[in-house]
């Protein structure tokens, strides 16, 4: 292990059992065994990374990890609520888990700021979607997951970030993703400042929809996942 990587070696072996085979021939076979193995070892080495990077987020900035579990089981909630099938249920639930994983990159200076960021830093942690994009699109079990983690900062009015996508542009599961982050910061002290009421957050949300939040998706979150009358 170094840092945050797995590192492996992939071997390929073949025996030359009889005098007259071609050692020649022996030897590619032994190569493309190798190539074989790495290709299933790479993404295996892959997967821990990824789970070496949440140790490391988790280890050192707790609220993140507490902030990603809430997410993922509002995420879960608001899948069923949607009744939407097994395996959507399953990849928006993880999505919601991973979506911040990007903030590895960032600079500890950053992420326990409690002041106004600067210009440059906001422009720094606008880039964690992209990170978090990256990290995921190179393993074979979660690259499905990394265009709604991507996604999981654009709005629907097409403001929003790394892309400026806007409407049915954006994910579905990007726009469930934004919803629940966004309420699970609000209703949860951080370092980046005090947590609202629950009924705070919910007003917050409906000033937001058709601007930054999909109010279908809002709707049915604060009625079905809340259990809240939409008119407050």
């Amino acid at each position: 292990k170094s840092g945050h990587i797995h590192l492996s070696i992939s071997f390929g072996l073949r025996t030359k059992v009889f005098a007259d085979e071609d050692i020649a021939l022996i030897l590619m076979q032994a190569e493309d065994n190798m190539y074989c193995n790495k290709v299933i070892e790479s993404d295996k080495m892959k997967v821990k990374t990824v789970k070496l990077i949440f140790k490391n987020l988790y280890g050192n900035y707790p609220w993140e990890e507490r902030h990603s579990k809430s997410v993922s089981e509002l995420c879960e909630k608001l899948a069923i609520a949607l009744n939407l099938d097994e395996q959507d249920k399953i990849d928006i639930k993880t999505a919601g888990l991973l979506h911040d994983i990007g903030k590895i990159a960032l600079s500890k200076d950053i992420l326990i700021k409690p002041d106004k960021l600067t210009d440059s830093e906001k422009m720094e942690v606008m880039r964690h979607s992209e990170i978090g994009y990256h990290i995921l699109k190179a393993t074979n079990e979660y690259a499905r997951l990394a265009s709604f983690v991507i996604a999981h900062h654009e709005r629907v009015d097409g403001k929003g970030y790394p892309k400026g996508l806007k409407g049915h542009e954006i994910p579905y599961q990007a726009k469930i993703i934004s919803i629940v982050e966004a309420y699970d910061t609000m209703i949860n002290e951080s370092p980046y400042g005090y947590a609202m009421s629950e009924k705070e957050a919910i007003l917050e949300l409906k000033k937001n929809v058709d601007t930054q939040f999909d109010k279908h998706f809002t709707k049915i979150f604060v009625q079905k996942v809340l259990v809240k009358d939409w008119e407050i």
